[in-house]
């Protein structure tokens, strides 16, 4: 947690970095083109390239849009994915493939899934996220050396990573922002189809709007990624049938939450991964009454294993909490009824 803000995690398999590590960047230089398009509107002394500008910072602002939702379609796939159900180093993120392909082939803009089938059905066969399809997906590009390496991100994550690309300013006005108003010149279709006046964005498109996705915290990614024992007790650390035992661990933490946004996170990221269906304003009263000591733990374990988990193994309502037999109150319930939370 810093300040008031939640630290939140996504649980990307590592075969996936590279493809969303180019998402990301996508995202950059759009956003980046967008910005200094806006400053040429500015700056225009007529109306022809006032107009120009206009056109080209439109088609970076739709540009923008299109990747960031698709970031956040991938974001949601991944809170939401339970790891324990792929096999290491073949894991398969759908968004993310679809935006790959999509990207890879320049689907992005009017093009249908019937188009793609049409014209290009092996691609849509291959893993786009293998090393190994990168050159069969990018085969007939006809770019020269700079104009491709310009689409990809730099090794070094710091030329990029911050939200501006290194170099990126100088090269457009010296080249870029000359092949455009050139281009302008002889419009054809493409030029039409990335804005379109008519269309609306959806009412999520990034993952900085309400609701925000949900990420997991840092105990959780912590859990996860301890491997599949606890040494203390033999339990592998999995949500799918250890679910309570997470939360148990997270509760049990030291130092302990301190604000009930902490817990709630728990909560939720678990449901997200382990339930089919979801009432968050539920669970969220839910959480609320354990939190304030109107629900026992006992009760909040039932509660969320009947009505959003009862397809888990029995086991998945179990913890490792040993009780002390000289002292029949020292119990993670009666603690949570006499500390509180």
């Amino acid at each position: 947690m810093e300040g008031a803000a939640l630290i939140g995690y996504i649980p990307l398999p590592l075969r996936c970095r590279a493809a969303w590590l180019h998402l990301s960047y996508t995202i950059v230089a759009h956003a980046q083109t967008w910005s200094l398009w806006r400053a040429e509107e500015e700056a225009a002394r007529n109306d022809t390239s006032k107009e120009q500008a206009v056109f080209m910072r439109q088609n970076s602002g739709a540009a923008v849009a299109q990747h960031m939702l698709a970031r956040l379609m991938v974001v949601e796939e991944l809170v939401a994915w339970n790891y324990q159900e792929s096999t290491p180093g073949e894991e398969c993120v759908r968004a993310l493939n679809e935006w790959k392909v999509r990207w890879s082939r320049d689907w992005f803009f009017g093009a249908t899934y019937d188009d793609a089938c049409a014209n290009g059905q092996k691609y849509l066969e291959a893993d786009p996220i293998s090393p190994q399809n990168k050159a069969f997906l990018e085969d007939d590009w006809g770019l020269d050396g700079n104009d491709k390496a310009l689409l990809f991100p730099p090794d070094d994550l710091s030329k990029w990573f911050d939200g501006e690309i290194e170099g990126f300013e100088a090269l457009f006005k010296k080249t870029l922002k000359k092949q455009a108003i050139a281009y302008l010149s002889k419009p054809d279709q493409y030029v039409d189809m990335q804005h379109n006046d008519t269309a609306t964005l959806p009412a999520r498109w990034h993952e900085g709007q309400k609701p925000a996705p949900r990420f997991w915290s840092p105990f959780m990614w912590n859990w996860a990624a301890k491997g599949k024992l606890f040494i203390e007790c033999y339990i592998r650390n999995d949500f799918s049938t250890n679910a309570m035992q997470f939360l148990y661990k997270a509760l049990t933490q030291n130092p302990p939450y301190t604000r009930f946004e902490q817990v709630l996170q728990d909560v939720n990221a678990l449901m997200n991964v382990v339930s089919k269906t979801h009432d968050w304003s539920d669970i969220e009263e839910a959480t609320q009454q354990l939190w304030m000591g109107e629900m026992t733990w006992r009760e909040f374990v039932n509660y969320l294993m009947d009505n959003y988990a009862n397809h888990l193994p029995l086991g998945a309502r179990r913890t490792s909490e040993r009780k002390d037999p000289d002292n029949v109150f020292d119990t993670f319930e009666a603690r949570l009824l006499l500390e509180g939370y």
